[in-house]
């Protein structure tokens, strides 16, 4: 049985998102043992219901070689198992001032969001541009593309 986008989405949008959580951070865990980054560089949980700071993982160390351009430096990541419509330029502006995040990017962290959905460019292009022109984040924020 082959599962479409569809389903995937479905899937993967179940109430609290936990599903959605459980594939960035496996995705983010094998791109980092795949370039040797230590697992102890990478900082997860499954939980979606607990106050995260605005932080649902934190990878301690860039990928000099990275090919994707999303782990050239240490990053913190943010998950949002959301139709991309319930999300706007406010929402990433919330997320990125929470307290643990802002000290993440102040301290060179880039900023990543994962919304689970299919983003039309201009969307992104708006979401990049609402979280770049925050203080905090101006120079590494990046929007999957």
């Amino acid at each position: 049985m082959k599962l479409d986008e569809l389903e995937l989405l479905q899937l993967f949008r179940q109430p609290g998102g936990k599903e959605f959580v459980r594939f960035c951070n496996e995705v983010i865990r094998t791109t980092c043992w795949a370039h040797g980054v230590p697992q102890s560089e990478v900082s997860t949980t499954l939980r979606t219901d607990i106050a995260d700071g605005g932080v649902d993982t934190r990878v301690g160390r860039g990928i000099s070689d990275d090919k994707f351009g999303y782990f050239e430096t240490p990053s913190v990541w943010q998950f949002k198992a959301a139709d991309q419509a319930g999300v706007g330029p406010a929402d990433v502006t919330k997320e990125v001032s929470k307290p643990y995040a802002r000290k993440c990017i102040e301290n060179g962290d880039a900023y990543r969001l994962c919304i689970c959905d299919n983003l039309p460019d201009e969307k992104k292009t708006h979401l990049n541009r609402a979280c770049r022109f925050t203080p905090e984040c101006a120079a590494h924020a990046r929007m999957g593309r």
